[in-house]
């Protein structure tokens, strides 16, 4: 795997962190992992669609980051759980798809996904790292004028 242009993005962003408006970081992120969204839903095995439906990128809440990670800081995950048991996007289930149990074999949709995409998933969210940099940027230079 090879991150071109990476180190480059961090510098402007350190640069300019206290002058961001909106949220690259967030946008980024979450044009990363549609490719590897888009994959895990077509390899979802397909009954009612529920489990592929389920597949979505969200921030974790506050509440949910793991310690290690600095405060404020947002992850984003391959959400396939809700809060309301019977929402027709709950696929509770999938981790059973995903790895099998003693008496049915994995049927693996997540990890070949991002096996199969990753690169691409690097290369979009650098791509839109830029443009979200390269837009404050020019923001920031028209209000210093």
């Amino acid at each position: 795997m090879k991150v071109e242009g990476l180190q480059e993005i961090l510098n402007a962003m350190e640069q300019i962190k206290d002058e961001l408006k909106g949220d690259p970081l967030r946008a980024s992120l979450r044009k990363g992992l549609t490719p590897i969204v888009d994959q895990a839903k077509a390899n979802a095995p397909v009954d009612e669609g529920r489990l592929r439906d389920a597949i979505k990128t969200r921030p974790l809440p506050a509440d949910d980051i793991p310690s290690g990670f600095s405060d404020g800081q947002e992850l984003f995950v391959l959400s396939s759980r809700k809060k309301d048991p019977d929402a027709p996007d709950n696929a509770w289930y999938w981790h059973f798809v995903e790895f099998g149990t003693k008496k049915m074999p994995r049927r693996q949709f997540l990890s070949p996904a991002f096996d199969s995409k990753k690169q691409d998933a690097i290369e979009a969210f650098v791509k839109e790292m830029r443009a979200q940099l390269e837009k404050n940027v020019k923001r920031i230079n028209k209000a210093k004028k």
